[in-house]
């Protein structure tokens, strides 16, 4: 064997070195790929899945709230309604109280002055016997 063969093997045996390394690098990456392709799989179908099924847990309890939020202000607005009428009815009430009182009162004031003078003329007869 000559020198260039010499060299010539040693090229051929470095270039097997990188051949084999490269071949082992690939076998690596392949199962790597093979791992991440199983977890992205995973990830799809399963965590995906449950995501998903947690959003449409959530946004239906969010609708049911809402509806019962809803029916809530709607009672609300309706006993609110009826507090203001009750206001209204017991406001004309007590006007009608208070105008009877007026009345009343007037009434009493003439009652106390017809009483005023009939009691002075009662004195006036008595002090004339």
């Amino acid at each position: 064997m000559g020198f260039d063969d010499v060299q010539l093997q040693q090229e051929v045996d470095e270039v097997r070195r990188d051949l084999d390394s490269l071949k082992r690098d690939c076998a690596a990456l392949s199962h790597d790929t093979s791992n991440l392709e199983r977890d992205l799989g995973r990830i799809e179908h399963v965590e995906l899945e449950m995501i998903d099924n947690e959003i449409r847990t959530k946004d239906q309890a969010l609708q049911s709230l809402e509806a019962s939020t809803q029916r809530e202000v709607q009672e609300l607005r309706q006993k609110h309604e009826a507090a203001d009428r009750k206001v209204r009815e017991l406001r004309m009430a007590l006007e009608r109280k208070q105008q009877d009182l007026e009345q009343k009162q007037q009434e009493l004031r003439k009652a106390e002055k017809r009483f005023e003078e009939v009691e002075h003329k009662l004195r006036e007869e008595r002090s004339k016997h």
